[in-house]
């Protein structure tokens, strides 16, 4: 079930590529990248919620050796199903819920003996959220991929989100994230 699909960014090498995370049947946390989602053909842009199902192949550890981390073989994707998030969410937390952690620490200590880097934790206090503005322009390297767009694609250029976006929240230890 995907969970998660970042905002595209810039790539000089694949053009504009989305991450993605989603939970397995087996409710394990999964990266798939590279995803040139705006550029699959309709019936393969899945929405937050679809569940999908997709070959994989392990990201080279050169590039990527974070255990969840896979690279999508996009010709077998398909959309098989789709689990709601009406009714406060029920059906998703059914998915979400095995995989929560006690918390922030945990994920840390996750991540220092199996490189673990996706998870799920609620925060024991939220403290707020920062948002700050940031440049709307692209650098210069950006600027020419996005130039080099296919001349027949009807893909709208993608805009720059002007925002930086901090939550700050107390984890299960006490510690202060976020709010420096």
């Amino acid at each position: 079930m995907v969970a998660v699909k970042a905002y595209p960014s810039i790539s000089t090498k694949y053009d504009e590529l989305v991450c993605c995370a989603g939970i397995t049947q087996d409710r394990k946390w999964v990266r798939l990248y590279p995803v040139p989602y705006r550029d699959l053909p309709g019936q393969k842009q899945f929405r937050k919620g679809d569940v999908i199902e997709v070959d994989v192949e392990r990201r080279a550890a050169h590039k990527d050796d974070r255990p969840e981390s896979w690279r999508p073989r996009l010709e077998s994707m398909r959309i098989v199903d789709h689990v709601s998030s009406e009714d406060n969410w029920r059906d998703r937390l059914k998915w979400i819920e095995p995989t929560i952690l006690s918390g922030f620490g945990e994920l840390l200590d996750k991540q220092k003996s199996e490189n673990k880097s996706l998870g799920t934790f609620r925060p024991t206090k939220i403290l707020g959220a920062r948002v700050k503005r940031e440049s709307n322009s692209w650098t210069g390297a950006q600027l020419a991929t996005i130039n080099q767009q296919d001349f027949f694609s009807d893909k709208e250029p993608l805009e720059k989100v002007p925002f930086r976006f901090q939550l700050g929240f107390e984890d299960e230890r006490g510690a202060i994230i976020g709010y420096q």
